[in-house]
């Protein structure tokens, strides 16, 4: 039988060259390697790409942050509620799982 890799294995050998554009095209530092995933970073904006399992769930999550927003919290968003609110498309096609 064949060795699988671990998903966030997965995350760490396939991300950067999947995720190159991002620095390439908009001047991201990165990828730095965390537990349980990807990040990278620029002035004012940040991107984890992250495998996160709880109990007997599991999903794979891009999330952002970014300026300060309302009383100086960081504001947080995930790639598919950023998907819906710019009118591209449901939620369903950014996949989670």
């Amino acid at each position: 039988m064949g060795h699988r890799a671990a998903p966030r294995e997965v995350i760490w050998q396939e991300g950067p060259p999947a995720f190159a554009f991002l620095g390439e095209r908009w001047g991201f530092a990165g990828p730095e390697r965390t537990g349980d995933g990807l990040a990278y970073h620029r002035l004012g904006l940040h991107i984890r790409i992250e495998y996160l399992a709880w109990k007997n769930e599991a999903e794979f999550s891009t999330r952002l942050a970014g300026g300060a927003g309302p009383g100086g919290r960081e504001r947080r968003a995930s790639l598919g509620c950023l998907y819906v609110a710019c009118g591209l498309g449901a939620a369903q096609d950014v996949p989670g799982t």
